[in-house]
């Protein structure tokens, strides 16, 4: 692959490592002794329940007293308040909260190197991921963190939120691969089509479709620029599948097989040192 375009995997959490059910709260004496809340006012158990509960109006004037409350871990994977807020889904507490807290304490991982937008994506909250996903928040956010969460959007059919990150780093996840090795355009393949052409404009849900096609238009964008070689491009769309017989096997309608059709035509185009397009070297492999 392309020297210049990193390929970092990344594992999402199974069963046993995810946040499917959010861990109980650690006593207040767990917490640590410089971030622990008073505990003659608010205990630990206190702000995790207020936080999984929604509570707003109980948790502002204890944020605003105590402003170091928002970096206080208040479960035994370090997850802080706006941890517990994004995996439960309290979408009124989160979008408070974050008006009260700055960039670094949002961007805190907990003990399974998750943000609260990662738990968020992982448990379906949608409008939480948007509201974590902000210009400001992504240019402050490792690669690494934004690598991850474009994934966990695709796979959970965020696509609105994915089509914005994959705008910050285009170059990079063209051929960017999940855990099992799969880049962005496998594992929209492998969408059932009326997932890929959903729209629900009243929740701003993106359509899978845009994305596809912005990824392809990428693909065109870096082998006219000659930024992939034609070894690269095999190997983006052939491994671990091909990407136009996973759209195929998805039981798509013709308009998303004709995308991925139209997208692997770009293709045909390029040739090796040996006069040999991708269709010869396909058959070789």
């Amino acid at each position: 692959m392309n020297p210049d375009v990193p390929n970092i995997n990344i594992k999402i959490p199974g069963d046993e490592e995810s946040h499917g059910q959010t861990p109980l709260p650690v006593a207040a004496s767990h917490a640590s002794s410089s971030d622990s809340v008073d505990e003659s006012t608010n205990s630990v158990d206190d702000l995790y329940w207020l936080a999984f509960d929604d509570e707003w109006d109980k948790m502002r004037p204890i944020v605003e007293k105590d402003p170091n409350s928002v970096r206080t871990p208040l479960t035994g994977l370090g997850d802080r308040a706006l941890h517990v807020a994004a995996n439960a889904g309290s979408t009124a507490f989160v979008k408070e909260l974050l008006k009260l807290m700055r960039s670094e304490d949002v961007l805190i991982h907990n003990e399974n190197h998750m943000l609260p937008v990662h738990l968020a994506a992982l448990s379906f909250h949608h409008r939480i991921v948007q509201l974590l996903c902000s210009d400001h928040l992504l240019d402050k956010m490792a690669y690494e963190d934004i690598e991850k969460l474009f994934f966990m959007t695709i796979s959970n059919d965020m696509f609105d939120v994915a089509f914005k990150l994959f705008e910050k780093r285009p170059l990079q996840f063209t051929s960017a691969r999940d855990e099992q090795k799969l880049t962005s355009l496998h594992m929209l393949a492998r969408k059932p089509n009326k997932v890929l052409k959903r729209s629900d404009r009243e929740r701003n849900y993106g359509e899978g479709m845009e994305l596809v096609q912005r990824i392809w238009d990428e693909v065109k964008n870096l082998t006219e620029a000659k930024k992939l070689k034609i070894d690269d491009i095999l190997e983006l769309t052939t491994k671990q599948s091909v990407v136009l017989f996973d759209a195929i096997e998805s039981g798509n309608s013709e308009e998303v097989i004709w995308c991925f059709m139209e997208g692997s035509a770009i293709l045909m185009t390029l040739k090796d040192s040996n006069g040999r397009n991708l269709v010869h070297l396909f058959f070789l492999y």
